[in-house]
């Protein structure tokens, strides 16, 4: 039995991984043309973004996971399971979509958890997958099937699902199929998934616009189509995953929008790089798990004391890049006016150079003091940034950097 064990063991270790790469490699080869002509015109800083909000996305994955299985009782340091569950996660390209499952199965059954515990550890990240997904989903299910009765059954069945999850403790209806953890504990874990997945949308979101241009307006229905996708993908399990359902999904979803051939290229993109991201995530985990520094126990150790902090930093950070991003995209594309934008930037460019609070009058052509609209003083101060960045975009990024951090402020008075 000893020894049936370490076969099985040892046929889902590398020989699965080998295989998953392989079958990588094959989505890669098969889509040579479609990447390569996708790429001439690429822009590499929105690619870069979006890459590192996948790399967010497997982090995020593996915390949750990570929390998951301590409830369970296992006791695995943010290092090792970040190995665990990567090396994982790359056996699911392998045909069968189960091996990696049964791979953290056997990785954590010789950490000492029990075969029920992982089972009912892994029922429940795909309860909290679904769940998530599902909520974010809206707005594409939304402009998709154009049904407010569906909308509203949509809604309902998300709110209705999430109470079952959170409350089962208390109602003990589904017990060996639902979480047994507190209704505390639930909301927890609910509340790191739901970002969880945002992340996933956003970082296919910034693919996409690193190849083609597309109206920002329904910047939220394109993330929430990224999102449906993956949990239409999610929940056709018998299938391998290579290409095929998520990206029919998107195709689909996109078409609304584009048309259908530059749908399915931003779709065969999208996994290219997703499939390129997780590579990349997985070679740096390795090399981390392989090394003998600490700082990622003293990294672990930080989030741990620090949670609720970085958990606010994080939502600054998100807010201060989408709406930079967002305005600056919104001026480049002339959807900014005069008002206030324009006369704003005019008054500091004014004031840089000497000619203090100068501007054109909105009403005519003749050169009169902003002071006979506005009394904004801190212009004068704003006016030095003018030196770095002569730019009217100095001052949407001023404007983001400065709302995002009021939360900041808000917290510091609260406490």
């Amino acid at each position: 039995m000893n020894k049936l064990f370490s076969l099985i063991k040892f046929f889902i270790g590398w020989p699965i991984t080998i295989i998953s790469f392989i079958f990588i490699f094959k989505i890669f080869s098969s889509n040579y043309f479609t990447v390569i002509n996708s790429i001439k015109n690429i822009n590499l800083l929105f690619l870069v973004i979006g890459i590192l909000c996948f790399f967010v996305y497997f982090l995020l994955r593996t915390i949750l996971w990570k929390k998951i299985i301590e409830q369970k009782g296992a006791s695995l340091n943010l290092k090792e399971t970040l190995f665990v569950f990567s090396i994982s996660e790359i056996k699911r390209y392998a045909p069968g979509n189960i091996w990696s499952f049964l791979s953290r199965s056997y990785l954590l059954k010789e950490r000492g958890l029990s075969k029920k515990k992982i089972f009912h550890a892994i029922l429940i990240e795909a309860e909290l997958i679904v769940l998530s997904c599902l909520v974010l989903s809206y707005p594409a299910i939304h402009t998709i099937f154009a049904n407010s009765f569906f909308d509203l059954s949509v809604l309902s069945l998300f709110f209705a699902l999430s109470f079952l999850f959170i409350f089962n403790n208390k109602l003990k209806i589904f017990k060996n199929s639902l979480s047994g953890f507190s209704p505390i504990d639930n909301f927890y874990l609910l509340l790191i998934s739901i970002p969880t997945f945002f992340f996933f949308g956003l970082a296919t979101y910034f693919s996409m616009i690193s190849i083609i241009n597309i109206n920002l307006y329904y910047v939220t229905e394109y993330i929430s189509i990224f999102i449906f996708s993956l949990l239409i993908g999610y929940l056709s399990i018998i299938t391998p995953m290579g290409l095929g359902v998520r990206e029919g999904a998107i195709t689909f979803g996109l078409s609304r929008f584009i048309n259908y051939s530059l749908a399915a290229t931003v779709a065969i993109f999208g996994r290219i790089i997703f499939i390129l991201s997780e590579i990349i995530f997985l070679f740096i985990i390795f090399l981390f798990y392989r090394s003998k520094n600490k700082v990622l126990g003293k990294i672990e150790n930080f989030i741990s004391a620090h949670k609720f902090e970085l958990v606010l930093l994080t939502g600054v950070v998100v807010y201060i890049a989408y709406f930079t991003l967002a305005s600056f995209l919104k001026y480049d594309n002339f959807y900014t006016g005069r008002f206030d934008l324009g006369n704003m930037d005019q008054a500091v460019w004014n004031t840089f150079h000497g000619r203090i609070f100068q501007i054109t009058d909105p009403n005519g052509t003749s050169i009169i003091s902003r002071l006979a609209f506005h009394a904004d003083f801190i212009l004068i101060l704003i006016a030095p940034l003018y030196k770095l960045w002569a730019n009217a975009e100095t001052l949407l990024l001023l404007q983001s950097i400065v709302l995002g951090f009021g939360a900041i402020k808000i917290k510091i008075k609260s406490a």
